[in-house]
């Protein structure tokens, strides 16, 4: 297995990473942490989205042909490293999510209450102080999974390959354990204090986020692996 060295850069910054030379770009990138490239077809060479600049040497997958690249623009899902090379990944574009729905609660307790909403593109963290009903903070992003597909489809479908239910579990939980050290951070609190947690979402998040397989979800008869409480 050949691995090259690879320059990233991004947004003003620069990263130097191993690459397998086995696996394409986009790959790479995701399992590197680049989690804003834009890959709506989940890396199927579909939407034609998932454009980088690179120089170097490059593999099409295609054909296998290994060609120098002199910073043109390549689709990172159909393309691998094929010996030391440079990209230049695109700078995530700012989505606004709306949180300003979630407003304060009845008093309900004592300690912090969580509420966490994962949507196929955004997710967002609320933070409580149940004994005033009061929402201390709150973070929300662009959910971390968009590189393996925009849609649950092909996130189930990504989801049936060997590791891909990991992938997509990791980076959700990840993204939500960040998003709630944000939160406490914000509001001067501790997690030790969150005492009560709300987690919703779609079936398909559900499962991911529980680390059940989806993919019966997207075949007919179209079957759950659980309804979690229902």
């Amino acid at each position: 297995m050949a691995e090259y060295t690879v320059t990233v850069r991004q947004g003003g910054k620069s990263f130097t990473l191993r690459f397998d030379g086995e696996r394409s770009l986009l790959d790479c990138l995701r399992d590197a942490g680049f989690t804003g490239i834009h890959a709506p077809c989940g890396g199927q060479g579909t939407c034609r989205q998932c454009t980088v600049s690179a120089t170097g040497a490059l593999r099409r997958i295609a054909d296998g042909e290994i060609f120098s690249a002199r910073g043109e623009e390549v689709l990172a899902c159909r393309h691998a490293a094929a010996g030391d090379c440079e990209i230049a990944v695109p700078e995530s574009k700012k989505m606004s999510v709306v949180t300003s729905g979630a407003g304060d609660i009845d008093p309900c307790g004592e300690g912090l209450g969580l509420a966490v909403d994962i949507g196929t593109t955004t997710v967002a963290v609320y933070l409580y102080d149940l004994a005033e009903g009061r929402r201390v903070a709150v973070v929300s992003d662009r959910n971390a999974q968009r590189p393996y597909g925009a849609d649950v489809i092909s996130r189930i479908q990504f989801c049936a390959e060997p590791g891909g239910l990991d992938k997509l579990g990791s980076a959700i939980r990840c993204q939500i354990s960040k998003a709630i050290d944000a939160c406490c951070k914000k509001a001067g609190r501790s997690r030790s204090e969150i005492v009560y947690v709300s987690i919703a979402g779609n079936t398909v998040m559900e499962h991911i986020f529980d680390l059940l397989s989806p993919v019966s979800i997207g075949v007919a008869p179209f079957k759950t692996l659980s309804l979690f409480g229902d």
